[in-house]
């Protein structure tokens, strides 16, 4: 009996008395950061789809599409930061997909000992594109 007394007593202090996120918290996992560019596009579904950044940087998805085949960065033939998107085959309807571009060559030794292709906050852009997919 002291086993249960003691198992329930246990129970009730994880579940009632260890602080707990608040709903501020809460917020903060689920901001998203300020969109710098918005673009509406249709494309037809199941076709090709692809948007170029028009200069050299690092573009990675941040918010990946929903109903795509391909959704995915890269570089053109140029060096120029692009984006390409194709929807699975019959899917038709509203998609979106967000982006954040960093101009020029985005690879850094910060040393903190870490090294690679890194975001600053100063010269990032968010750019949500937003696919209308039509038959």
């Amino acid at each position: 009996m002291k086993n249960v007394l003691a198992a329930l007593a246990a129970l009730f202090c994880t579940a009632f008395l260890l602080p707990s996120c608040s709903k501020k918290s809460q917020d903060n996992f689920n901001r998203q950061e300020p969109v710098n560019q918005l673009l509406e596009t249709t494309v037809i579904s199941g076709q090709p789809y692809t948007f170029n950044i028009g200069t050299p940087g690092s573009l990675t998805v941040s918010r990946q599409a929903t109903h795509f085949q391909v959704s995915q960065t890269g570089t053109d033939e140029n060096g120029l930061a692009i984006y390409r998107y194709s929807s699975t085959a019959g899917y038709v309807g509203a998609d979106e997909v967000a982006l954040a571009y960093s101009p020029g060559n985005a690879s850094s030794n910060n040393n903190s000992g870490c090294q690679g292709s890194h975001t600053s906050d100063e010269t990032a852009t968010s750019i949500v594109i937003k696919l209308n997919v039509t038959k």
